[in-house]
């Protein structure tokens, strides 16, 4: 994930935002907590905006691969999924 998330940011002509965000807090963390997530926080940068796109596309681009292996596997059972989108205020 990593290494997809670096040429991303290549891609973009930003190498330096090739590294996920260092001050998201943990997976115990409340959003309000992080200097990411708090409101008005780093996830409304041009940085947050690249990395939660790219992190979000990479999601539904997994979830894609699960569903066709699971279509594959289950072949007489209608598999779906939802994804809800988020759309951040600026």
């Amino acid at each position: 994930m990593m290494e997809k998330l670096r040429k991303a940011a290549e891609v973009q002509r930003y190498p330096e935002w090739g590294m996920g965000p260092s001050n998201a807090g943990s997976c115990n963390s409340r959003p309000q907590e992080t200097e990411f997530f708090k409101d008005g926080g780093d996830y409304r940068s041009p940085y947050g905006k690249f990395f939660l796109s790219w992190y979000s596309q990479t999601l539904i681009e997994h979830g894609d691969s699960v569903l066709k292996m699971a279509n594959l596997a289950l072949k007489d059972v209608k598999i779906s999924a939802k994804v809800r989108e988020i759309v951040i205020k600026k």
